[in-house]
């Protein structure tokens, strides 16, 4: 009796095709996680968090991406965009440049010395001693 290796091959081709569809599209569809109820991995001002990572290696500042940071401050200015806001917070070292969530828009107005936003930290380029070095902060909501 001989064993036919291309119909194995093929069930087996085909169940890992199906498993690597099933879990992307799981990934895909999960809901974002909801950052007002969230507790923050970190809290800084603008100043304490431009402090914190200047002067460090960008592996040593790998510690940041993907975590909530959440920035107490006045902005230095903000940057409308057609469906949300952009708060920039500048420093002597960084500018830290916060993306709002989608649909909301902050005005200048709404803020005061303890003024709160939660945020993902995507990014953060050290200076290069010319220039400033950037944060990248995406899906900020105010708190």
């Amino acid at each position: 009796m001989t064993i036919s290796w291309p119909k194995y091959i093929f069930v087996f081709v085909s169940i890992c095709l199906w498993a690597l569809a099933m879990g992307a599209l799981s990934v895909y569809f999960q809901p974002h996680k909801d950052l007002r109820h969230s507790k923050a991995d970190f809290v800084f001002t603008p100043t304490e968090f431009s402090e914190t990572a200047s002067g460090k290696d960008s592996t040593d500042l790998k510690i940041y991406i993907d975590k909530i940071i959440e920035i107490i401050g006045t902005p230095t200015r903000v940057m409308p965009s057609t469906t949300s806001s952009i708060l920039v917070y500048e420093t002597e070292n960084f500018e830290i440049s916060a993306a709002m969530d989608d649909g909301i828009l902050v005005e200048s107005d709404q803020f005061h010395e303890k003024f709160k936003i939660a945020c993902f930290c995507t990014g953060i380029e050290p200076s290069d001693g010319l220039f400033p070095g950037i944060i990248q902060l995406n899906r900020c909501v105010v708190k």
